[in-house]
This record gives structure tokens, C-alpha cells and sequence, in this order.
């Protein structure tokens, strides 16, 4: 786990953490969030890679996912195999 620790400890730009707590505290899980500065960091990270790293299974990444996408935080250009992740500042 301490290479996540190490991944979520990066920084995000300044308007995104007030945005996160705002939604954090409206009931976004803490897992999303993690899975957020994942994709933040690494915006070509896959859901295989994010399973592992949260040490949860790829349905529930992509439930986490979906909710991130329907509070407009990320979307997802290009394809499945071949895109990657844009964050929505």
C-alpha cells in the first residue's frame, strides 16, 4: 500500500481539493476520491490498475468511476483500449 499512499499524496490544482471536500462531504466515498488522484496523477491509468492499487474489484472501480463522471470530475476520450482520462477543472 505504499505506493498508493505515495500516489495520493500528490497535488492537486487549486479549486479541485475544495471541489473534492465539497463532494466528500456530500457523501462521495473516500474510495472514489482516492480513485480521483489516481486518475489525476496518472491519467492513462487503466480500471485493471486502479482495482489493484485500491485493493477493490474492476465493477466496483467502475462504479466509482461512473460517479465521478455523473459529478463531472473526469470523462473518459478515446477508446476503452486506447484513450485516456480528462480531468474537469
Amino acid at each position: 500500500m505504499t505506493e498508493l499512499s505515495n500516489e495520493l499524496s500528490i497535488e492537486l490544482p487549486v479549486g479541485l481539493p475544495i471541489r473534492l471536500s465539497k463532494e466528500l462531504s456530500k457523501g462521495l466515498s473516500e474510495t472514489a476520491a482516492n480513485i480521483f488522484k489516481l486518475i489525476y496523477a496518472d491519467n492513462y491509468i487503466t480500471r485493471g490498475d486502479i482495482a489493484k492499487k485500491v485493493n477493490i474489484s474492476v465493477t466496483a472501480v467502475q462504479k466509482h468511476i461512473n460517479k465521478l463522471k455523473s459529478l463531472r470530475f473526469i470523462y473518459r476520450e478515446g477508446s476503452t483500449g486506447h484513450g485516456n482520462w480528462k480531468v474537469i477543472e
